[in-house]
């Protein structure tokens, strides 16, 4: 049972090594060209939504993974799970702050702006949100009873 657990877990962190090359590849990629302000606007409205949307998805797994007894049998695999969907939840907000810091440097002269304030409020929720995930996998994977 532990060596599928461990499986599991090897093969999430993986995935997770792969996607962060992988973004981290496009962003150095769409570093050298020059974003005109109104797309940047308009990603700030798209990403959005997507975070809107995992908000959603932080709220129902944190609900099943606290109201239901177990989702698979195994506590070590429903933590697993867990955490998982929680730095997938957290990794949106960490590739937006590193697109702020990295290709979107006029954005963080409009700071004070309302719209922005509230983009990167919205990115503090969606990151909280997943530590929430997080935090209540990690009880799961090590309830004793």
């Amino acid at each position: 049972m532990d060596t599928l657990v461990a499986a599991v877990g090897f093969l999430l962190t993986v995935a997770c090594l792969v996607t962060i090359s992988t973004t981290v590849g496009r962003l150095v990629a769409s570093r050298r060209a020059v974003t005109p302000p109104s797309l940047v606007q308009g990603t700030h409205l798209r990403s959005a939504r997507k975070l809107w949307a995992l908000v959603v998805l932080a709220l129902v797994s944190t609900t099943a993974l606290h109201l239901l007894r177990s989702l698979t049998g195994i506590a070590m695999l429903d933590g697993s799970i867990g955490v998982a969907v929680g730095l997938y939840i957290c990794a949106h907000p960490a590739a937006n702050a590193v697109n702020l810091l990295f290709s979107e440097r006029e954005t963080l002269n409009r700071l004070s702006e309302r719209p922005v304030m509230h983009w990167l409020g919205l990115n503090l929720l969606v990151l909280l949100c997943g530590w929430m995930v997080v935090f209540v996998a990690l009880r799961r994977m090590f309830d004793r009873g």
